[in-house]
């Protein structure tokens, strides 16, 4: 089954949005010096936590396994 291009453009936009919303955080919210270690160890994670889903998604196992399919693609 091949999954739809426009949610794949919808799921890449919002991780997108999502990198732009934290890196506008970091430059027009005063973060506190005690608090900006842990600002960055969660903004860092959830863009790459959501980065790596996308990827994993669209060029994992799945592509690696269409050639052993029968289903055209």
């Amino acid at each position: 089954m091949k999954p739809d291009s426009l949610l794949q453009l919808i799921i890449a936009a919002g991780v997108m949005g999502l990198m732009a919303f934290c890196l506008a955080a970091v430059v027009f919210v005063a973060i506190p010096k005690e608090q900006l270690n842990l600002f960055t160890a969660l903004a860092s994670g959830v863009v790459g936590g959501g980065f790596g889903v996308v990827v994993g998604f669209l060029f994992g196992s799945s592509l690696g396994s269409r050639g052993q399919d029968n289903a055209p693609a």
